[in-house]
């Protein structure tokens, strides 16, 4: 009995909290002439990276614009803009120009969600190795960025105890994740820690493992330690460099499948003979301009 009333309390909760979180994400923040803005209208078109930076400024900014917005609307339909010829020649621009870049974008969706696997990227990097080689020195490090002096040697001497890594970022810095996952990768030395002079230059003379001296920039506290490097003419670590190859390869592949993708509606339309063209091209060299490129197999008519 006393489990069943201990889960039905859990049920509860958690209820309650899907109602609330619901009617917070519901809740009215502005409105104009009765057209309402919501907290989650605002949250799925501000850019999450501004969100996360300072939810509250985001949204009042947001909110800031989105009232003059409707103002100038508001005023643009007593006048009458929206008949105007010029406006609807815009508009009527516009929607094309909406509805044809969805189409392109759901087949970059389709395309990004096929991927690219692991054994396409290791045969594209094997097939070039050759060419991916460090065109200057890299190096792994940590960046510790604290408020106090006090915290960043107490961060430091945690380091030389041996303290993990992820503890003392999670403990000390500012930052956490972001100096956590910065840790992970390989930098080039004229791009590590490039906003933070000091600190670039003791990446250019500390060994490996070796913390420099802690600094004062901009009313914060830093310190770096190194923790591997490699020269210029290295190869790079594998995983590495697939991570970015994978991305290239999708990239392309997106470009290709678009240029294909369109290159097949052409001839479909050309087929039907639903294109004329008048003047300053003729259908042959209208062809030209979309057939030119590398067909692809991955999408047929």
């Amino acid at each position: 009995m006393r489990h069943l009333l201990f889960f039905s309390i859990f049920v509860l909760l958690q209820i309650s909290c899907t109602v609330q979180k619901t009617e917070d994400n519901n809740r009215v923040i502005a409105e104009v002439s009765g057209n309402e803005l919501t907290l989650e209208q605002a949250r799925q078109i501000i850019p999450v990276y501004i969100y996360e930076r300072d939810s509250i400024a985001a949204i009042r900014d947001y909110r800031r614009n989105w009232v003059k917005r409707q103002v100038l609307l508001q005023e643009a339909n007593r006048l009458g803009l929206e008949n105007n010829e010029d406006v609807r020649k815009k508009i009527r621009l516009a929607k094309e120009d909406i509805i044809a870049t969805a189409l392109l974008d759901l087949v970059q969706k389709e395309v990004k969600e096929e991927g690219v696997s692991m054994q396409e990227a290791q045969a594209y990097y094997q097939a070039h190795r050759e060419q991916f080689v460090l065109n200057e020195r890299h190096v792994r490090y940590r960046h510790i960025i604290t408020e106090t002096l006090n915290a960043s040697q107490n961060a430091r001497n945690a380091l030389h105890r041996g303290d993990q890594w992820e503890d003392v970022a999670r403990r000390y810095s500012i930052n956490p994740e972001e100096a956590i996952q910065n840790s992970n990768m390989f930098w080039p030395l004229s791009n590590a820690a490039k906003d933070y002079d000091t600190m670039n230059q003791y990446l250019k003379v500390i060994g490996i493992t070796e913390i420099s001296p802690v600094s004062e920039e901009n009313g914060q506290y830093h310190f770096v330690q190194l923790r591997e490097d490699k020269s210029k003419g290295d190869h790079p670590d594998l995983d590495w460099v697939l991570g970015h190859i994978s991305e290239w390869l999708l990239v392309e592949k997106q470009r290709r499948i678009i240029s294909t993708y369109e290159r097949n509606l052409f001839l479909k339309a050309e087929s039907n003979n639903e294109i004329k063209l008048y003047d300053v091209h003729t259908l042959d060299e209208a062809k030209e301009i979309l057939i030119n490129t590398e067909p692809d197999t991955l999408i047929s008519n």
